[in-house]
């Protein structure tokens, strides 16, 4: 019951937060980046999956969108690690597209805190199972090299 019930209304969150920028910041605004959050240490790759997709979402909005997740760095950014060095690729996928869509609109220090952390290095590292024999993967419209 509880998975039949939770992947279903992340997806319908993460859905909202794909909408305008004022969609977006109603989410935000109503307080679901930390609930959701609660949810990024599940057993479930789905529900992991769904986390980073909301998380994605907010990402490809304006800077203090993004900004609004990396105010939840000390959680955010250990599993987004966590999800690139160990996850299934559906869940890598959707984390690469955390990272990318973060740094397509951010600013320059949103940027260096997540090279700070080590995140841009395992991008490197950590591709995803599909692109393990590929010279590059594609991480949200920018090309990473990927280390041999």
């Amino acid at each position: 019951l509880y998975t039949n019930s939770v992947i279903p209304t992340l997806r319908i969150i993460a859905n909202i937060v794909t909408g305008n920028d004022a969609q977006t910041q109603i989410v935000i605004d109503n307080g679901y980046i930390p609930i959701i959050l609660n949810l990024s240490g599940d057993s479930d790759p789905e529900v992991r999956k769904e986390v980073c997709f909301f998380l994605s979402n907010i990402a490809a909005g304006t800077v203090d969108q993004i900004e609004s997740i990396i105010q939840y760095e000390d959680i955010v950014f250990p599993m987004l690690k966590g999800v690139l060095c160990n996850d299934k690729c559906l869940v890598k996928q959707e984390a690469f597209w955390v990272l990318g869509n973060i740094l397509s609109g951010s600013t320059l220090k949103q940027g260096m805190k997540i090279y700070e952390y080590g995140l841009i290095q395992n991008c490197l590292l950590y591709t995803s199972d599909a692109a393990d024999d590929l010279l590059c993967v594609d991480l949200g419209g920018r090309r990473i090299i990927q280390k041999k």
